[in-house]
């Protein structure tokens, strides 16, 4: 093949989500959660190590980089590369265009990181409400957020998408209905993510979200 392995969104997966699943701060005060006065830290030898190793891997023709955002999730369902890793919301859209079977794994991590594997942190798109509307807009939005938050619509997004279901209802709405049983290696997301008790270094603050992705090889 062209390329062994490549990854989309490479600053989440070899950066952000590295750093936890390897249990190493991307920032000073609790990731950055503890106040303004944060400073990015993620240039240690765990990290740095990890982007040399891919940059001679790039050289060797081991690993293939395809851009900032999810180009290498078309490169590996046309056949070019072997193995990607990318976020899990990818997921329909490899069985659509894919013209072979697909095997899910965990993220993959070095194994001399005391520590490691940790968990892997979400990533995806968020709600926001602003402040300073009518009343009655407010009301609207109350209804859309519990539209979006009952257990049957969050179970749909989650098997059609890939994203992980924001309550633990829904997630148990999916297994009932047998579609991790059916559907092999859908699981993996919420595994990786509850791998292990966050810690300072791979937790996130509870804040509301419409859907969240997590990476995956």
């Amino acid at each position: 093949m062209p390329c062994g392995v490549t990854t989309g969104w490479p600053s989440w997966v070899n950066v952000e989500n590295f750093s936890a699943y390897h249990n190493v701060p991307i920032a000073s005060a609790d990731n950055g959660f503890g106040g303004p006065g944060a400073r990015l830290e993620f240039n240690n030898l765990i990290v740095t190590g990890h982007l040399a190793a891919l940059a001679e891997w790039q050289k060797a023709g081991l690993f293939d980089y395809s851009g900032r955002t999810n180009e290498a999730e078309r490169r590996f369902y046309q056949s070019e590369c072997g193995l990607l890793i990318s976020s899990s919301a990818a997921r329909a859209d490899m069985i659509a265009n894919a013209k072979f079977e697909i095997g899910y794994g965990m993220l993959p991590y070095w194994p001399h990181v005391a520590g490691a594997p940790q968990n892997s942190i979400i990533g995806g798109g968020s709600l926001w409400v602003l402040q300073g509307r009518p009343e009655a807009e407010y009301r609207g939005v109350a209804r859309f957020l519990s539209f979006l938050s009952r257990p049957d619509v969050q179970a749909h997004w989650r098997q059609w998408t890939g994203y992980l279901p924001i309550t633990h209802a829904a997630h148990e709405e999916t297994r009932a209905l047998g579609f991790y049983e059916r559907n092999p290696g859908t699981d993996i997301s919420i595994r990786q993510i509850t791998l292990n008790p966050p810690t300072a270094n791979s937790s996130r603050p509870p804040i509301p979200k419409a859907s969240g992705s997590a990476p995956m090889s």
